[in-house]
């Protein structure tokens, strides 16, 4: 005979998950989104998936006729007055998230089956995480595309200083650390899954699990494809983690690594006077000197 409070005494212990969707004019596509989480292995077994909260950021077509179209009880709508992009919208759905983990998901993207199953696997042998990440495919113009995926990382700090190795969708962060955190920086026109990563290094162990895991359609045009966007918020994110990257003695390489990327886009002199205006004059020169430095030693 199974011992029913037994069994539901299991079912207590399940990390619960809320996750959050933010969503614009994506009504060609947000139903392949939500369907790649309801589609997800090991619920009930392995996590309790408690709800897909879907926060409509404004849309002017029939983005919420499609959502609701939908039959799950897990989903539930939530539609903003006016747009505020999609770090507000990510916010505004965790403020009413119940769960203990919320993992975010683009209404653009799509998930692997086993997705939350790996994140949970990987969280259950390492109780000190605070925020996991996976690997995944960026879906770029054509048949184009890049994996980016971490084997292993023992500094954190130190790669996400340098480069960029987090998508939203692959984020799975415990609630209170996201509260601790603020959230979303709302003012950030790209990056801002980079910039709450790096944040997130202070309040917690991150992991990456390493598997490609989310499907990123990068295809479209948006704010994180413009230029001037992607460096000023780079900047930014520099800046606003000056104290955490300094702690890890990676600013420097941080800021060189920025200088280094904005030459490649023949944007130096413009990412520059970014930086200089988020920075002292003195860091962005020492980065500025090293990079002009290395140029004449080639």
């Amino acid at each position: 005979m199974v011992d029913l409070t037994d069994a539901q005494e299991r079912r207590d212990d399940l990390p619960s998950i809320s996750v959050v969707i933010p969503t614009y004019n994506r009504r060609d596509k947000i139903e392949r989104a939500i369907s790649s989480v309801l589609a997800q292995t090991g619920q009930g077994k392995e996590y309790e998936l408690t709800e897909i909260i879907v926060v409509d950021d404004g849309s002017s077509d029939d983005t919420q006729a499609v959502v609701e179209g939908l039959q799950s009880d897990l989903i539930r709508y939530h539609r903003l007055s006016q747009n505020g992009g999609a770090g507000r919208a990510r916010n505004e759905g965790v403020k009413l998230a119940k769960a203990e983990w919320i993992a975010f998901q683009d209404s653009d993207d799509f998930w692997m089956e086993n997705k939350l199953s790996r994140q949970v696997w990987y969280i259950g042998k390492n109780s000190d995480v605070g925020i996991c990440c996976t690997g995944f495919r960026s879906q770029l113009s054509g048949d184009r595309y890049i994996d980016l995926c971490l084997q292993s990382v023992n500094e954190p700090v130190t790669v996400l200083s340098e480069k960029n190795f987090v998508d939203a969708p692959t984020i799975m962060i415990r609630k209170k650390i996201y509260e601790k955190l603020g959230g979303f920086d709302e003012s950030l026109r790209a990056l801002e899954d980079w910039d709450l990563a790096l944040r997130a290094c202070g309040e917690g162990r991150v992991l990456f699990v390493p598997e490609i895991l989310v499907h990123a359609d990068l295809s479209g045009s948006g704010v994180s494809s413009n230029a001037g966007n992607y460096y000023d918020a780079r900047c930014r994110i520099i800046a606003k983690n000056r104290e955490l990257l300094q702690h890890h003695d990676c600013l420097e390489g941080a800021m060189k690594a920025l200088l280094e990327s904005a030459k490649q886009d023949r944007m130096l002199e413009t990412v520059g006077r970014m930086l200089e205006l988020h920075m002292n004059r003195a860091d962005s020169r020492i980065a500025t000197v090293e990079l002009q430095c290395d140029e004449s030693a080639r």
